[in-house]
């Protein structure tokens, strides 16, 4: 990770993190993703400033609040969709999320099944057409 921008300052940590970010999409399955409203949220009662969820999450959804010693949720739409991970690697139990039955009310309501068929598809004629085992469809 490439630390940049780093003054006494500053009261946030700029962290470069695009190098393991992948490219964040601006929907999620056909929905603007700014229509989602899934991302964690840190109770900075509990966030001790550990640094896991920052040096963890490969989205860059968190940066750092120096000044405070707290984990922010920086880039809330980069979270992926129904990903929990960081929840359950903050031993302080700081991190949440919104109820998962939004979701899967969501996939319900907007078809999303359908895309993802769309998707499944595509991704197993790309692999049977290049010869790869990537997704198992031999």
């Amino acid at each position: 990770m490439i630390l940049k921008n780093i003054t006494l300052k500053e009261t946030f940590l700029n962290i470069d993190v695009h190098q393991y970010v992948m490219s964040t999409e601006p929907n999620w399955k056909g929905i603007p993703r700014n229509e989602i409203t899934w991302h964690p949220i840190v109770d900075k009662d509990k966030c001790v400033g550990c640094g896991m969820c920052i040096t963890s999450c490969r989205k860059g959804v968190y940066t750092f609040d120096l000044k405070n010693n707290k984990a922010i949720v920086a880039h809330p739409e980069k979270c992926m969709v129904g990903c929990t991970s960081c929840e359950t690697w903050c031993i302080f139990d700081a991190i949440s999320f919104p109820d998962k039955q939004d979701i899967k009310n969501l996939i319900k309501e907007k078809k999303v099944l359908e895309t993802a068929k769309k998707q499944l598809k595509e991704k197993i004629n790309k692999c049977q057409s290049c010869g790869a085992n990537c997704c198992g469809s031999r």
